[in-house]
C-alpha cells in the first residue's frame, strides 16, 4: 500500500501504562497523510515489538483558542469501477474526471478550509475492468478505481462488500499496488492475508489545530467470508464494532465520521439510522457517510440535509451508485469540540455527473488522459468484441428491463437464467433481479462491453440440490419478494430494490396469486407429483447462495413487514463450481449468434 510507505521511517508513540489492557493501538503515519498536518490510523490489534500508543492514552495538544474549521467533504459510494461509462453510440461518460475536476476546484477555491474526499465502498465489481485487469493475483495489473483515487487524493475508503468478491489475495495486491490512502474497516478480523499493513479499523487527520476522526464499518450481512484463499475471514456485526470503538476514539476528536458500507433503511436496527442513534450518545459532533444500499438521500429544497435524514442531530449521506452523484457537504466545525458546541452542516448537494461529456468545463481531461485513459486503451480490441445481435424488440431495452426485474416476468432474465440451465446442466437455473443493471438497443450488434453493463457482478455458481418441499419453500419465499402493483410508487424500479427477487430458467413454472403461489411445475410436471426423495439441480450466483438480500432466514426488509422471513438458502450444501456466471452466459449467447426476446409466461403474477 503506498500510504503504508509514508511509515517507512517509523514513527511511534510510547504505550506509558504497559500493563493495561487495551483494545485499540495508535500508529503515527509519517510523513502525515495529506491534507492533515498529523495523521494517524487506529488499530485492532498492537503488533508484537511495537511501541504503538493505546487510543486511551493518546493526547492532544489543544489549540490556544476556540475557533472554527471550514471542512468541504465530497463523498462517493458504491461506484463499482464505472470510472468512465462506454457508450459507442452516444458518446462516452467521463465520470470520475467530473468527479475530479470539481474537487480540485474546491481546492483552490478555499485554500484554508480542510477538503475532504471520502468512498463508501464498493469500489471493484460492475465493470469491465475488473475482469480485464485481473482476476486473481497471478494475472492482476491494476486497480483502476484505487488507482484514481490515489490520483485524486482521496482521503480515505471503507472496504465494502463487492472488495471481497475475487477473495482476499487480489484484494492485498489492489491495496499494496494502488491504494495511497487509507482502507478501513473496524469489524473486518481473522484474515490471514490482510494485515495491519493494508487497513485500519479508523483514521484521524489535524489540520489547523482541529482533529477528525474516520470509523469504518464493513457489511456483515452481505461480504463473502467462505473465501478460498482466506478461509477464516471474519465481519463483526457493525454496531458491535462500532460500540467498542467509538466511545474510545470520540473524546480524542472534535468531529466524527462513520464511514459505512452497510446501507440505508436496510434493517433500521442495523444499518445507517442505527449507527446514527448510537453516535449521537456520545459527546462529540458526527455525522455518517454511507453506501452499500445505492441511496441517494437528496438535500431538501433549501440545499440542506433534509431532516428526514438527520437523527438527533447526526445527519446521514449518500450518493446513490454507479457514480451517478458526487455528493458535497459543507461543515463548520468547533474547535475543540466540547458539550454544548454543535457542528453546522451548512450545505448539501449531489452534483449529477453529465452523461456522455468527455470534453469542456465540467471535465478534468488532463486527468482522464493522464490517469485513466492509458490504462482502459490496451483493452479497446476486447471491448469492441461483437458477441451477437439483439432482437429488434423494446422489451429488450434498457427502460424495459429495469423497470420489469422486480415485478414479474422479465426477458433477459430468462435469457440469462435459461443459458445458465443449459451450460450447467441444470434442472433449474436462478439469477437475482438486482444482478441485471442494464438493457440492450434493440436490433443492435451486442459487444462484449455492452452485455458488461447488463452483467456487472462476478457471481461464482453454486450447484444446490433440493427436494420438491424445500424447492416450493424457496418459491414461496421467492414469490414475497415481488413489487407488487400496489407497491410500484414506493420505489424508483431503475434503482436498487433489496429484497433477492429471483428469475428462474423455463424448466420452472408457477404462479402468484396475492401472497400465495400456485401451479409449480417442474419441466412440465406438478411440483407436488415429485416423490420426497427426488433431487432438483438448482444453478445459483454465490451472492445468494451466501445467503445475502434476505435468503438466510431472516428479515427481508426492503419495504416488507418484520414478519415476513426469507427463506434460509444456506442450510443446504453447495458445489462451488469455480465459474462465472456471467462467462457462462456470455459463451452460449455467443454461440447462439442473437438474443431473441422469450416471454413465455413461465412465472405469472395476478
Amino acid at each position: 500500500m503506498k500510504f503504508l510507505l509514508f511509515i517507512s521511517v517509523a514513527a511511534y508513540l510510547i504505550l506509558t501504562t504497559a500493563n493495561a489492557e487495551q483494545r485499540f493501538w495508535v500508529e503515527v503515519m509519517d510523513p502525515a497523510h495529506d491534507p492533515f498536518e498529523r495523521s494517524y490510523l487506529i488499530h485492532r490489534h498492537k503488533p508484537e515489538g511495537s511501541d504503538w500508543q493505546a487510543l486511551t492514552q493518546f493526547e492532544r495538544e489543544l489549540p490556544a483558542s476556540e475557533h472554527e474549521l471550514e471542512l468541504n467533504l465530497f463523498y462517493l459510494n458504491d461506484l463499482h469501477n464505472k470510472l468512465v461509462i462506454p457508450d459507442t453510440s452516444q458518446g462516452d461518460t467521463y465520470v470520475f474526471a467530473q468527479m475530479a475536476h470539481r474537487i480540485e476546484k474546491a481546492r483552490q477555491q478555499s485554500p484554508d478550509a480542510l477538503t475532504l474526499f471520502l468512498s463508501a465502498g464498493d469500489d471493484h465489481t460492475g465493470e469491465v475492468y475488473d475482469e480485464l485487469l485481473g482476476t486473481t493475483p497471478d494475472n492482476f495489473v491494476i486497480s483502476l478505481a484505487y488507482h484514481a483515487y490515489s490520483q485524486a487524493s482521496m482521503t480515505a475508503a471503507v472496504l465494502g462488500n463487492h472488495e471481497f468478491d475475487r477473495g482476499s489475495k487480489i484484494l492485498k495486491s489492489k491495496i499494496e499496488q494502488d491504494a495511497g490512502f487509507p482502507l478501513l474497516s473496524a469489524n473486518l478480523k481473522r484474515s490471514a492475508v490482510l494485515t495491519q499493513q493494508h487497513y485500519a479499523a479508523a483514521f484521524i487527520g489535524d489540520f489547523a489545530g482541529a482533529r477528525v476522526g474516520i470509523i469504518g464499518l464493513t457489511s456483515f450481512e452481505d461480504t463473502k467470508t467462505n473465501l478460498a484463499d482466506d478461509p477464516e475471514l471474519y465481519i463483526t456485526p457493525q454496531l458491535e464494532a462500532l460500540q467498542e470503538l467509538a466511545p474510545e476514539l470520540a473524546p480524542h476528536v472534535d468531529l466524527l465520521i462513520a464511514l459505512t458500507h452497510i446501507g440505508y433503511q436496510t434493517d433500521a436496527g442495523t444499518d445507517d439510522r442505527a449507527v446514527a442513534r448510537y453516535l449521537a450518545e456520545l459527546s462529540v459532533p458526527a455525522l455518517v457517510v454511507g453506501g452499500h444500499s445505492h441511496t441517494a438521500l437528496y438535500p431538501d429544497e433549501q440545499g440542506q440535509v433534509d431532516d428526514a435524514y438527520i437523527i438527533q442531530e447526526v445527519p446521514i449521506v449518500q450518493a446513490g451508485s454507479w457514480g451517478r452523484y458526487l455528493g458535497e457537504l459543507n461543515i463548520r466545525v468547533p474547535v475543540p469540540s466540547k458539550p454544548g458546541r454543535q457542528a453546522q452542516f451548512k450545505a448539501n448537494y449531489l452534483h449529477a455527473t453529465q452523461m456522455h461529456v468527455t470534453e469542456g468545463n465540467l471535465v478534468d481531461t488532463a486527468f482522464q488522459q493522464q490517469h485513466i485513459a492509458p490504462v482502459l486503451a490496451a483493452f479497446d480490441n476486447v471491448l469492441q468484441e461483437v458477441i451477437a445481435t439483439a432482437a429488434n424488440d423494446p422489451a429488450l431495452n434498457t427502460q424495459n428491463t429495469l423497470e420489469k426485474r422486480y415485478v414479474g416476468e422479465m426477458a433477459l432474465a430468462n435469457t440469462i437464467a435459461d443459458a445458465a440451465a443449459v451450460r450447467l446442466s441444470a434442472d433449474i437455473a436462478a439469477v437475482n433481479a438486482s444482478g441485471i443493471l442494464a438493457g440492450l438497443t434493440p436490433g443492435s450488434e451486442v459487444t462484449f462491453s455492452d452485455w458488461f453493463q447488463v452483467m456487472p457482478y462476478a457471481d461464482v455458481i453454486h450447484i444446490l440440490e433440493l427436494t420438491p418441499k424445500h424447492l416450493q419453500l424457496m418459491i414461496e419465499s421467492n414469490a414475497q419478494r415481488l413489487v407488487r402493483q400496489d407497491e410500484v410508487d414506493q420505489f424508483d424500479l431503475t434503482d436498487f430494490v433489496s429484497r433477492g427477487f429471483l428469475h428462474f430458467s423455463n424448466a420452472l413454472r408457477y404462479e402468484v396469486s396475492g401472497n400465495k403461489v400456485k401451479n409449480i411445475k417442474v419441466h412440465g410436471k406438478p411440483l407436488s407429483e415429485y416423490p420426497d426423495r427426488h433431487r432438483f439441480k438448482l444453478a445459483l450466483g454465490d451472492y445468494i447462495a451466501n445467503g445475502n438480500q434476505g435468503w438466510r432466514g431472516d428479515i427481508i426488509g426492503t419495504g416488507l413487514p418484520e414478519s415476513v422471513l426469507g427463506y434460509d438458502i444456506t442450510q443446504h450444501a453447495t458445489d462451488n463450481t469455480g465459474l462465472l456466471m456471467r462467462n457462462e452466459v456470455t459463451q452460449y449467447i455467443r454461440e447462439q449468434g442473437v438474443i431473441e426476446v422469450i416471454l413465455d409466461k413461465r412465472v405469472v403474477v395476478d
